[in-house]
């Protein structure tokens, strides 16, 4: 674990001839100085403008969560304020001497979707001017890290005036039948494959390339259906080994 007083705040990397570019990035930066850095890039930042069209979108906000950067800011903010141990027994102190394979593990599940929260452990603590106790939640540390770290782009999200998709959002048990689609994917029971409607304009693309009456060599419309073909299955080179075999049929 890294000395915790001071906040992660990215190194300025100067220029002996300061570029207009460079420019236009300290302006942005210190315009959008509340934000954290480890959650929003100048890309991002740029996206926010007056310039910007309001109807241009992100896709998703996984990346900025589980962000090496994110998880470590949101540690820290862990390791100051302590606490006790979670459901798990593990305490502050012990995630911290194994901070970085933590990280690295926090990171990798929650990119391929195998995270799963621990059960909130109970404790009774007394009630202020009472003899009476009362409940107190308390979660692991890795999953208070993760909770702060979905925070800190909430947060950020919900002040820069963004808004998610009140049909497209919501929580869903992905080791369970149903599952979701999410980038042309439908992910469900730990895996994930080519969501129907991926598939179907996979094979509207193709009819519009073989039509029955085509004037180009039979070479050329391989070629050109190749190219589809490469594109398609190298996006989706990550599903299940059988979810492919459909697209032949």
């Amino acid at each position: 674990m890294k000395d915790q007083t001071n906040e992660n705040i990215p190194v300025a990397v100067t220029s002996a001839t300061p570029s207009k570019q460079a420019g236009e990035t300290t302006s942005l930066r210190e315009r959008w100085g509340w934000v954290e850095r480890c959650v929003w890039t100048e890309r991002m930042l740029t996206r926010l403008t007056p310039g910007e069209s309001a109807d241009r979108v992100w896709f998703s906000l996984l990346d900025k969560t589980d962000s090496p950067a994110n998880l470590q800011s949101a540690c820290d903010k862990v390791w100051r304020k302590g606490g006790s141990a979670g459901a798990d027994g593990q305490t502050v102190a012990h995630f911290g001497r194994h901070a970085e394979d933590e990280h690295q593990r926090l990171h990798e599940q929650l990119r391929d979707g195998t995270y799963r929260p621990q059960p909130v452990r109970r404790a009774w603590i007394p009630k202020p001017g009472s003899k009476e106790k009362r409940p107190l939640g308390i979660p692991a540390v890795r999953d208070r890290i993760v909770q702060g770290a979905l925070a800190a782009v909430q947060a950020r999200v919900k002040e820069a005036g963004l808004t998610l998709h009140p049909e497209k959002t919501r929580i869903v048990d992905a080791t369970q039948r149903g599952g979701f689609d999410f980038l042309g994917y439908h992910f469900e029971r730990g895996m994930k494959w080519p969501r129907a409607k991926s598939l179907a304009k996979l094979k509207e693309k193709l009819r519009a390339k073989t039509p029955r009456l085509d004037g180009r060599r039979l070479a050329d419309i391989v070629a050109d259906v190749n190219r589809s073909l490469r594109g398609w299955y190298g996006y989706f080179q990550h599903s299940k080994a059988s979810a492919v075999a459909t697209v032949d049929g």
